[in-house]
C-alpha cells in the first residue's frame, strides 16, 4: 500500500491520520499513523490488510467485545 491509498482509505472511512480514532481502529499509536500518512515508513501488509477489512465491512463499535460479565461469566451486552 502506498502513502497516497492509505491516505485514500483513511479519507474514506471518514478517518484522519492523526486522529486517536484512527489509532484506535488500527491498533497503533497516532504517532505511527502519521508516520505511515507522512511517508516516513512504509505501510505494513497487516495494516494495508486490516484497512482492506474495514472499507469492506465497516469499523466495528468500539465498545465491542463488552467488557462486563454477568454473573454467570456471558458478556454483558450494552444497550
Amino acid at each position: 500500500m502506498t502513502r497516497n491509498q492509505y491516505l485514500a482509505a483513511l479519507a474514506e472511512l471518514g478517518l484522519t491520520p492523526a486522529s486517536n480514532e484512527t489509532a484506535a481502529a488500527l491498533g497503533l499509536t497516532v504517532r505511527a499513523c502519521q508516520f505511515y500518512a507522512a511517508g516516513d515508513r512504509p505501510i505494513p501488509k497487516p495494516i494495508a490488510l486490516l484497512l482492506a477489512m474495514h472499507l469492506r465491512r465497516g469499523i466495528p463499535r468500539r465498545d465491542w467485545p463488552p467488557s462486563e460479565l454477568d454473573d454467570l461469566g456471558r458478556y454483558v451486552i450494552p444497550s
